[in-house]
């Protein structure tokens, strides 16, 4: 098997010289900051970059992973026996265009491009502030907050699809659910907000305003990876965790903060088998307790029995 992957190595770095890297470990790439080693990190920054990286991977039949900014992410301690792929360069970028509309390369970090918009007067993603993560991530898992979503702002996206090929397409809002996207098999490459114009002090009040809140109710500046599972439709899966008696619970260096239940924090000491034990000990005791089955927003990877 590493003779396998020595190969795989090689030959990738003859397609894209200089952005592979070999058992990389995860950790420092997600805000739980835990995970072990990948056993390779390709680093692409031009759509060509990527169609070669990923018709590679196709011929191979390779297991991949499209990392962004790992703020939704539980990776097992013992790592992903397969290739990330981080999206960098032109990925990055912002781009205004006249009518209030901005494109954004899906490797872009929500606090980066809030930003921008500060700089250029452009509302309508205040909604997002202290959201972590980058915009492709937001658009996969439709991120939301105070009743907004990022389906409501998005025009058109380019995307690279199961069959190899670029795609435009223009957004409908039955393309997303409730923390998801539908259409799983594509990888979002850039996106077309519409947006509208504001003066940067009243979007600075606006997010400041949003700030406090979040505050308030969640542990913010500590390792977590936002809310561990869905809201059901009856009652929010934090008052469901609290009343089920959980608000402290630890197992090992995890806890549920006692600030939100829905909310798990890692410590130093913390490994992701704590999490995940601690996210299980959570679904048994609610569905005992009430008859509900809740179901994680938390993405996993790698093996964790």
């Amino acid at each position: 098997m590493e003779r396998f992957w020595e190969t795989v190595y090689n030959e990738l770095m003859a397609i894209l010289p200089g952005s592979v890297e070999k058992d990389v470990v995860l950790a420092p790439f997600t805000s739980f900051k835990l995970g072990g080693p990948a056993r390779l990190l390709i680093t692409v920054n031009t759509d060509i970059d990527l169609l070669s990286c990923m018709h590679y991977l196709g011929s191979r039949s390779l297991p991949y992973f499209i990392l962004g900014g790992g703020s939704n992410l539980l990776i097992s301690d013992r790592g992903y026996d397969g290739v990330i792929v981080k999206l960098e360069g032109d990925f990055l970028k912002t781009d205004f265009c006249e009518g209030n509309y901005v494109w954004v390369g899906c490797g872009c970090f929500l606090p980066r491009l809030q930003k921008r918009l500060i700089k250029a007067g452009l509302s309508g993603l205040e909604f997002a502030t202290g959201i972590p993560g980058t915009i492709g991530g937001a658009l996969f898992m439709n991120a939301g907050a105070w009743k907004h979503y990022f389906s409501e702002i998005v025009k058109s996206f380019v995307t690279l699809g199961m069959d190899g090929n670029l795609g435009y397409i223009k957004a409908t809002k039955d393309m997303w659910g409730y923390r998801e996207f539908y259409e799983h098999h594509r990888i979002f490459l850039r996106a077309l907000f519409k947006l509208r114009p504001e003066h940067p002090a009243k979007i600075k009040e606006k997010m400041s305003g949003y700030m406090r809140e979040r505050k308030k109710k969640q542990p913010i500046g500590l390792r977590t990876a936002g809310s561990v599972f869905r809201n059901p439709e009856d009652n929010p899966a934090g008052y469901l965790i609290e009343k089920a008696g959980l608000k402290g619970k630890r197992v090992g260096g995890a806890y549920i903060s006692p600030k939100h239940a829905n909310f798990i924090v890692a410590e130093e000491n913390a490994t992701s088998s704590d999490v995940y034990r601690l996210m299980e000990e959570i679904k048994k005791t609610v569905d005992i307790k009430f008859g509900i089955e809740l179901k994680p927003e938390i993405k996993f990877l790698g093996e964790f029995n």
